[in-house]
């Protein structure tokens, strides 16, 4: 991480108003004869503190597949738009991000569509109202390749804005099953007018004798080397048993490749999900599923070398078997040295009498510690999920061999998850509950969930598999010509907590003063203390941590340069040596 000179600023005093404590409910969507799949979320990139969800709305009736962005009022859950994006055929929403350019904010969505019997990666950019800005679709490798985009990220550089996808390419399948065409990764870095600025392809090679591909990239992260993915990836064991191990791959800012510390552990499909760049330690963690234990597991990576800590990397279990529980998003907490998991437990015979399919669940992990705390397994019924197919389209469930979307969101004071429910043939609906965060190991929901138990068991590592290979042809890129028309899906209000009148959840400072703000680049900050201040952080609206600077015992002021930032709304975070944060909202004009 790049420290920051400290230069003393001598400007207008602008106060804002400390984030108070927030209002927590549960709202659910369904539509007769409808599936709702892959859902992923994203804050709202213009401060308010709404969220923005991007799916794939199922018709089961006309088996149509199209792009549906729900945009939520972060007060109530209630519904700010529905909108569905149609092109001439099927249309698929994988992943969702906003981004800012200059004042201007919006969201990028990418996913796959139907381009006359062929699937195309595409990726779309609307503004605050859901108003279609811009749209590419690329045509990958070859006419009669396909392709999915599987996760975007803003790349929030002052020189080079912009956004990058990973994916998967694929040739025809025999059949639905997708395990057995060729594939590779991929990985294009777009600017902000959603023009390639490059590409690059990956594959590892196992040979003819093997008749199942495993190479997919489903997550990417921006880093100060440039772009570290995850996903999955041909591996082979010492007998020659064919694996899927864990994608770990380390790119450059044109695409080059820095490291592969990709490895396979397990005794079947082993699968990286998200991950997590710590700049101020250099390090990456990366959250993937074991087949061997049936668990998740965190892996953590030198961000410069890609030497596995095995000290700090495990792998998980439950000691009462209660449950699988595989891990689907990985976020950093508000709190100093947590992390935050929301996955999905697998109940289809190992779990005994409770019957609920494919229930979601949130957990803390303790870095210090290096320890689960504050479990939360919901108690609604996901049975439906069991009855979707695996392959067409991907569908979240629990265990997955190529994609699982980015179901959490993390604000100071609170956070959302996505979930399902429907029992046996019923169709699939869509939750979205919101939560507080009550201290570093304790989340409020305004229903109760169920206990859940996750022990930390067995250090991570394994085998290296087999060598990637890097190519960089060159797309075709067409217009998809989407067009938005407004959704209706059924809302219902499951509960509403209202936000406590004339409380604050979590106060750790009085008369937090920010001067200017807006800034150019300069300013200070100042408070008058109830716990000591340990650190103070700088948030993009994404929630990826730029700065974070530590300071001395009984200080009451500080000094901060962001001039190499570019222009827009960021978050500036105060944590006390208890770990009660107050945050506030900072402008770089």
């Amino acid at each position: 991480m790049r420290f920051l000179s400290l230069l003393v600023v001598s400007c207008l005093l602008i106060l804002l108003p400390t984030i108070s404590a927030q209002s927590i409910w549960e709202s659910s969507f369904s539509k007769p004869d409808h599936n709702f799949r892959d859902y992923s979320i994203t804050t709202a990139a213009d401060g308010s503190g709404d969220m923005v969800i991007a799916g794939t709305l199922h018709n089961k009736l006309t088996d149509e597949r199209r792009i549906h962005v729900l945009k939520l009022n972060g007060n109530n859950g209630s519904t700010i738009f529905e909108l569905v994006y149609t092109s001439a055929g099927d249309s698929w929403a994988k992943s969702i991000t906003a981004f800012q350019n200059g004042s201007n904010t919006g969201y990028a969505i990418t996913g796959y569509v139907d381009d006359g019997g062929t699937n195309r990666t595409v990726v779309l950019t609307l503004d605050e109202s859901g108003v279609l800005l811009q749209e590419t679709m690329l045509a990958q490798l070859s006419a009669t390749t396909n392709g999915m985009g599987l996760h975007i990220a803003a790349t929030p550089d002052a020189i080079n804005d912009g956004f990058v996808i990973v994916g998967m390419v694929h040739e025809p399948m025999n059949g639905s099953d997708l395990r057995t065409p060729d594939k590779q990764a991929f990985c294009v870095k777009l600017d902000q007018n959603l023009a390639v600025v490059w590409e690059k392809y990956f594959d590892s090679n196992v040979g003819p004798l093997y008749t199942l591909d495993w190479d997919v990239a489903n997550f990417v992260t921006p880093t100060d080397q440039g772009y570290f993915i995850t996903g999955g990836k041909n591996s082979l064991s010492v007998i020659g048993q064919q694996r899927q191990g864990i994608l770990a791959l380390m790119l450059d800012g044109l695409g080059n490749q820095l490291w592969d510390a990709s490895y396979f552990t397990g005794n079947a499909i082993d699968m990286g999900a998200s991950a997590w760049y710590d700049q101020s330690n250099q390090k990456v963690y990366v959250l993937a599923n074991i087949s061997a234990s049936h668990h998740l597991g965190i892996s953590v990576f030198d961000a410069a070398t890609g030497a596995l800590n095995a000290s700090q990397s495990f792998e998980a279990s439950s000691s009462n078997s209660e449950l699988d529980k595989y891990g689907h998003t990985l976020v950093q907490s508000p709190y100093t040295d947590h992390l935050m998991i929301q996955g999905r437990a697998q109940d289809l015979g190992w779990s005994g009498s409770l019957n609920q399919g494919q229930p979601s669940f949130l957990v803390n992990y303790n870095l210090s510690t290096q320890s689960f705390v504050g479990h939360y397994l919901e108690d609604n019924n996901s049975n439906a999920l069991n009855n979707t197919t695996t392959y067409d389209p991907l569908i979240p469930a629990a265990l997955s061999a190529w994609y699982y979307p980015q179901a959490l969101v993390i604000d100071v004071l609170s956070g959302a998850m996505l979930s399902y429910w429907g029992d046996t043939g019923d169709d699939v609906g869509l939750v979205i509950r919101k939560f507080r965060h009550t201290g570093p190991n304790n989340y409020e929901f305004c229903e109760t969930g169920n206990s859940m138990l996750l022990d930390v068991v067995n250090p991570a590592g394994g085998d290296p598999g087999v060598n990637l290979t890097a190519t960089n042809p060159s797309s075709t890129i067409t217009n998809p010509n989407f067009l938005n028309a407004p959704e209706a899906t059924v809302f219902e209000e499951v509960c509403l907590q209202e936000e406590p009148s004339g409380t604050t959840l979590v106060q750790a400072f009085d008369s937090v003063n920010i001067f200017p703000n807006p800034t150019d680049g300069l300013f200070a900050v100042s408070w008058e203390i109830i716990n000591p201040l340990i650190q103070i952080s700088l948030l993009d609206i994404n929630g990826r941590i730029l700065l974070r600077k530590g300071l001395p015992s009984g200080s009451l002021t500080t000094q901060i340069d962001i001039s190499r930032f570019p222009a827009g709304v960021y978050l500036l975070q105060l944590t006390s040596n208890e770990g009660a944060v107050t945050s506030k909202r900072i402008v770089r004009q």
